[in-house]
């Protein structure tokens, strides 16, 4: 057993895809969602897995893994000997099996991603690093990254953006940032519409309130894979917005978080 960048590697032993999960045998693996050494076989349960992709300069498939451990998810890739699954044929079909069964929405997906350096205590980048290492091999969706240079940077882009060109908006910073994109959105003659795009809030702040919110009610902790691991589900929640209106400004919009 190799561990690679946090990634399980297998050397040796048998695939198999069970009801639960994929199983490789012969190797020390996981208890409870956590890898470890002194069993006789790994096992990454579906609810766990968001995908899996072919890595042929590697010459293996990777299996993009965020089990559940103490305090939340924690990425631990399985990286599987592509020879141990069969040729180039069987691969294919392997992996399009596990991308059926595993947990993420494999729709094609384009997600503009605003960074705030700024946000909280300056690590929105290092945090970003983090949830984009969850999102970035999985070949359905891409990304589009956005540091943020100052104040309304993120709300002019929003008000300008071509709503064709995007499938959802991930923020990395606090909950100004998030305020500052639905804003955007909603200051645009076509808001309506604007404001059904989704939007996935990666906790780079000091004050987090979307991102526990939706964490909470999805049954995750707030974490930065928490939140990167919900992104790449694809599933959306609704959101409620309330409206402030002020005399000779325009009216703003906000929302309730825990």
């Amino acid at each position: 057993l190799k561990f690679v960048g946090g990634s399980v590697m297998v050397d040796m032993g048998s695939v198999q895809l069970e009801e639960g999960g994929v199983r490789v045998c012969g190797i020390p693996v996981k208890t409870r969602g956590c890898f470890g050494s002194g069993t006789s076989e790994a096992f990454a349960a579906w609810r766990d897995v968001l995908g899996a992709v072919a890595e042929p300069a590697q010459e293996v498939i990777r299996l993009v893994h965020c089990p559940r451990q103490s305090g939340g998810r924690h990425q631990q890739d399985v990286l599987v000997p592509a020879a141990a699954v069969g040729g180039e044929g069987e691969q294919k079909a392997w992996i399009q099996e596990v991308n059926t069964r595993a947990t993420a929405n494999t729709h094609p997906r384009r997600l503009l991603v605003f960074i705030n350096p700024a946000s909280g205590a300056g690590n929105a980048e290092a945090t970003w690093k983090a949830a984009r290492a969850v999102l970035a091999p999985l070949p359905w969706i891409r990304l589009e990254e956005v540091v943020t240079q100052r104040i309304n940077d993120a709300y002019g882009r929003c008000q300008a953006l071509d709503l064709a060109t995007v499938d959802g908006i991930v923020i990395v910073s606090g909950d100004g940032l998030v305020h500052e994109v639905v804003n955007g959105l909603f200051a645009r003659p076509d808001h309506k519409e604007a404001l059904k795009i989704p939007i996935g809030h990666i906790p780079g702040g000091s004050g987090n309130g979307l991102c526990k919110s939706v964490c909470w009610v999805s049954g995750e902790e707030a974490g930065v894979v928490d939140a990167a691991f919900l992104v790449a589900q694809g599933v959306t929640k609704g959101l409620h917005l309330m409206q402030v209106d002020m005399p000779d400004l325009p009216p703003k919009v906000s929302f309730f978080a825990l």
